[in-house]
């Protein structure tokens, strides 16, 4: 996704707020967070279009080929607004078994001793201010 303006530890920590937003009962909070979720996915085809995808390991693996410090340039100027976003996904292999467990995650960050506690939405600091200023 290309969105300059927010840092990649910015966003990392907004990706968490929105999650955690997602999941509580109040009707604004969880709208604010499923509109920045939709603004910031549309983002995406901008950087599509730009170079050609948005997967992380074919922006690596672009890096990667680059034969010469000039051809590395012109790749690194190109990526210089492209962030990352965090999916909502952490899947863990073992054997022949998969495991999501983003909803365990999830659960912590709500949870009494996590830093979104249940009765929290005053914690959501970033979530506001990007609504703010994008939504």
């Amino acid at each position: 996704m290309t969105f300059p303006e927010v840092s990649q530890a910015d966003l990392n920590r907004l990706s968490v707020e929105i999650y955690v937003a997602r999941t509580f009962q109040t009707s604004d909070v969880v709208r604010q967070a499923n509109a920045g979720l939709e603004l910031l996915m549309n983002t995406r085809e901008t950087t599509r279009r730009q170079l050609g995808t948005d997967n992380p390991r074919e922006l690596a693996g672009m890096l990667r080929a680059c034969r010469s410090d000039a051809e590395h340039d012109v790749i690194t100027k190109k990526l210089a607004g492209v962030r990352l976003f965090p999916l909502d996904r952490r899947i863990l292999r073992e054997a022949d078994l998969e495991f999501n467990q983003f909803s365990q995650i999830l659960r912590f960050w709500r949870s009494r001793s996590g830093p979104y506690p249940v009765d929290g939405t005053n914690a959501l600091i970033r979530l506001k201010r990007f609504a703010e200023t994008y939504l």
